[in-house]
């Protein structure tokens, strides 16, 4: 029923006491809301806010603001400053070049003396051994290692001079070798030997 503007509307006590509660909870929110200080609206940040595959933002790390560049407080070091390390220098820079030729050398002697002592030769070669390391390398190293400025790289100078001295004395070895004629000597010790096995087995049939 409406007179004069208003709703007469009949409820329980039980829901007029929800109502009340209801309408000062209201006039309590009004109140709050008016006697807050009114804020400053918030610009939206120029700088871009870094997105996932899902949607989501993606927490940036430490050290990194949402513009993406490192903070210089905490960032490491740059790749710049990686790739730019020092290149070595002293003693590494001088036994580069002794090691190339020591594996040069060692890649060609030991096929020289495995085809000498292969050619029946095993007292040759040790002297050429001898006469390499102990007679030539040996001393030059001595001399190079500690009457000079050297110190490493003079020792190792000496032992390459030994291996290049026992290299040059088996390729001449080697060269002036008439293989035909060695070929012929293996043939005649091959007949040799069968025919004494032979001449064996006769007389052990004989007997």
């Amino acid at each position: 029923m409406e007179e004069s503007g208003r709703i007469n509307v009949t409820m329980t006590a039980r829901e007029y006491e929800l109502f009340k509660e209801a309408k000062r909870r209201v006039a309590s929110e009004k109140q709050a809301t008016v006697s807050r200080p009114r804020q400053a609206p918030i610009e939206a940040s120029k700088e871009p806010v870094p997105v996932s595959d899902r949607g989501y933002k993606r927490k940036q790390p430490e050290g990194f603001p949402q513009g993406g560049q490192p903070r210089p407080d905490l960032a490491g070091p740059s790749t710049h400053q990686l790739g730019r390390e020092k290149e070595p220098e002293g003693e590494p820079i001088l036994l580069t070049p002794l090691l190339s030729i020591s594996i040069f050398l060692n890649g060609v002697q030991p096929i020289l003396s495995g085809v000498a002592i292969g050619s029946g030769w095993q007292a040759i070669v040790a002297y050429v051994n001898v006469g390499a390391y102990h007679l030539i390398g040996l001393p030059i190293a001595i001399v190079l290692g500690f009457k000079t400025g050297l110190a490493a790289a003079g020792i190792w100078w000496g032992l390459i001079i030994g291996v290049f001295v026992q290299t040059v004395s088996l390729i001449v070895l080697t060269a002036r070798t008439n293989w035909n004629r060695e070929v012929h000597k293996l043939m005649l010790i091959h007949e040799t030997l069968f025919l004494q096995k032979k001449k064996n087995k006769i007389k052990i049939l004989i007997v």
